[in-house]
């Protein structure tokens, strides 16, 4: 694991939110053409005829594309978040889901815990040095 994998909790969480919305919207795409048509008596003028639907061809095929990739992104995010709730230092662990899943400030972080700004930021940067070990 590394700050890369880590940072990615909050965009990921973002990205699922967004692709659900995203095949909800894909399920009410209209299309709307225009055809040139004519009366059925005389005069046999032509006037355009407004034809309004759903391509669901396109719809099926963008709502299986956004289902697949909000699955894997899903997957993702179950692995880190599964990844954070092993870690086994409890203060730590709370430290790195607050401030990467929370995207809470170090500051705020050090208010609700009792430490300074600076001293969570030394206690993230050593455990990420760790990692690297």
């Amino acid at each position: 694991m590394t700050r890369a994998d880590l940072e990615q909790l909050q965009k990921l969480r973002v990205e699922v939110i967004d692709l659900a919305r995203e095949i909800d919207k894909a399920s009410k795409t209209h299309i709307i053409d225009v055809v040139l048509g004519s009366r059925h008596v005389i005069p046999y003028d032509l006037h355009p005829i407004v034809v309004e639907g759903l391509d669901s061809h396109k719809v099926d095929q963008l709502r299986h594309q956004l289902t697949m990739t909000c699955s894997k992104v899903q997957q993702r995010l179950v692995e880190l978040e599964q990844w954070v709730e092993a870690i086994e230092d409890s203060e730590m662990r709370a430290i790195i889901r607050m401030y990467y899943q929370q995207g809470l400030t170090q500051e705020t972080i050090g208010k609700q815990i009792g430490y300074s700004r600076q001293r969570i930021g030394q206690k993230i940067e050593s455990f990420l040095a760790k990692l690297k070990d």
